[in-house]
């Protein structure tokens, strides 16, 4: 399952978010859309296995998980700027 606008799981690269109700580990990122991994009890027992790829769902990312990617982005292009360079976004 696939999803675009997913700034926040994007920007954890390998973390885990939560699709509609349920903890799914995020597998690949690209630059405007992201997959998550899901284990075969989840879709047996959610409406996931219904869905396909582009589908509509909510998605919740774990706010002490984005507290702490924003805080190393921060730390790391405060290190990088004190050396003269500049953090750019993964190649996807």
């Amino acid at each position: 399952m696939s999803g675009a606008g997913a700034a926040g799981a994007a920007k954890a690269g390998a973390a885990s978010a939560s699709a509609a109700g349920r903890r799914a580990q995020v597998g690949e990122v690209g630059a405007d859309w992201f997959a998550v991994y899901l284990i075969p009890e989840t879709l047996r027992v959610t409406s996931l296995g219904a869905k396909r790829e582009g589908a509509t769902v909510n998605l919740e990312i774990e706010a002490q998980t984005q507290a702490i990617v924003d805080t190393v982005e921060v730390v790391v292009a405060r290190h990088l700027a004190a050396l003269g360079g500049t953090l750019q976004p993964a190649a996807a």
